[in-house]
């Protein structure tokens, strides 16, 4: 005969941290196996690595469009991955695996900093719900099989926590890595010097760790370094406000275009090719009278950012910190020339932070990044107007989270 448990005799399940990790960081190793998204650059990333087996590397021979520490560890990635641990696998499987491997460590460490940072502001409850809930999201899922952007955020978020918990020599180092991984962590340098604790230890350490990092390229062929600095500040606005009003209804390609009907049209090979030459007037270029008008923009926004900072005191609470970082975020990608899909995931954290109980912003701005991409991208790119209302849709919601942050910014302030 069969009984029933009754409520008094149930044990109590404590859903902690450490079993939201190991579920998340087991799921997603597993989802390596079956997940295979539409797109992916870890086919560029492999292309260009596959070089080193002829004696070339990046920064040394060639230029990415990205800082040096990733496209090196790209090298490393494929020559890992010459080992066949793999039975009946190509060269490519067996990269694309470690690559999402390590990207699932990444994305496992966001999380357990997420919940950190969560744990300065409420109480375990509180973080452990926000863990949940960034574990439930589809694009840092995605973009672990996709790109590489777990790793900046990862730095991005340690270097945060490091500030909040007053460790500002590790943060410097910290946030001199994430720069030379991608640029967007020097967001957080302006945050580590506003405290007078060890500013000028902090601002020395964040220079020799940037010097250490690149003078070695800058002494071998300072060309790929300069011509990487050349096509961030030159390439055209791509699925941006920014963009639509230079006319430019695109995603964002860097790489050579077909400008007179005499020009051949260019194939994936001359794409490769051309980080082989420092030569990129045959790349996207934007308009020079919007180039101006941009400036203009862009000083705007600066005082905007810079009247908040200013607010800032010296003893910055926790609150405080990762609010204004939210707020600093904000305020780049609504400046920002470009947006990508995957840039979703260095917003995601701070609205989860800064914003808990509204639990459907992060699911709103994740249908509207999902519009744009599988669907316009793949599907509905021949209709203009798609782009359009995503851009728009985005670009508000985005001006939305702005102003909430800067609501709950200016509270903490009334309160301290």
């Amino acid at each position: 005969m069969q009984t029933s448990i009754t409520p008094s005799q149930e044990t109590p399940f404590k859903f902690d941290i450490f079993k939201i990790a190991i579920l998340f960081l087991t799921t997603r190793w597993m989802f390596l196996f079956w997940f295979t998204p539409l797109h992916r650059e870890f086919e560029y990333h492999f292309s260009l690595a596959s070089f080193s087996s002829q004696g070339k590397y990046p920064f040394l021979h060639y230029w990415m469009e990205y800082p040096p520490i990733y496209p090196w560890l790209s090298v490393a990635f494929y020559n890992l991955s010459e080992w066949e641990f793999l039975p009946n696998s190509s060269h490519f499987q067996r990269y694309s695996f470690i690559v999402s491997f390590f990207n699932v460590l990444w994305d496992t460490g966001v999380l357990l900093l997420i919940y950190g940072l969560g744990r300065t502001l409420y109480s375990q409850n509180k973080a452990e719900q926000i863990a949940i809930f960034y574990s439930l999201l589809f694009f840092p899922l995605f973009v672990i099989f996709s790109f590489f952007d777990s790793l900046p955020l990862f730095f991005i978020l340690l270097s945060l926590y490091l500030i909040v918990k007053k460790q500002e020599m590790w943060a410097s180092v910290t946030i001199a890595l994430g720069i030379a991984i991608k640029l967007i962590p020097i967001l957080l340098v302006p945050l580590l010097l506003r405290s007078k604790r060890k500013r000028i230890l902090s601002s020395l350490l964040l220079v020799v760790t940037l010097l250490i990092i690149f003078v070695p390229f800058l002494c071998y062929n300072a060309t790929w370094i300069k011509t990487f600095a050349r096509v961030t500040q030159q390439r055209p606005g791509w699925e941006t406000v920014w963009a639509l009003l230079d006319g430019q209804y695109s995603y964002g390609y860097v790489g050579p275009v077909k400008k007179t009907p005499l020009d051949p049209v260019p194939t994936q090979e001359n794409y490769i090719q051309s980080r082989f030459s420092s030569k990129i007037d045959k790349f996207p270029q934007g308009s020079p009278f919007f180039s101006q008008w941009y400036l203009f923009i862009g000083i705007i926004f600066f005082l905007v950012w810079a009247n908040v900072y200013r607010k800032l005191p010296e003893e910055i609470s926790p609150g405080l910190a990762i609010t204004f970082s939210a707020f600093s975020m904000i305020i780049f990608f609504l400046y920002a020339k470009g947006w990508s899909p995957q840039f979703i995931i260095y917003v995601l954290p701070f609205v989860l932070l800064v914003t808990p109980t509204r639990f459907f912003l992060p699911l709103l701005l994740s249908i509207i990044n999902f519009v744009e991409m599988p669907l316009w991208v793949f599907f509905l790119a021949d209709y203009s107007v798609v782009l359009g209302v995503v851009i728009i849709s985005r670009t508000t919601l985005l001006g939305y989270l702005g102003y909430l942050f800067y609501l709950s910014f200016k509270e903490q302030l009334d309160l301290s």
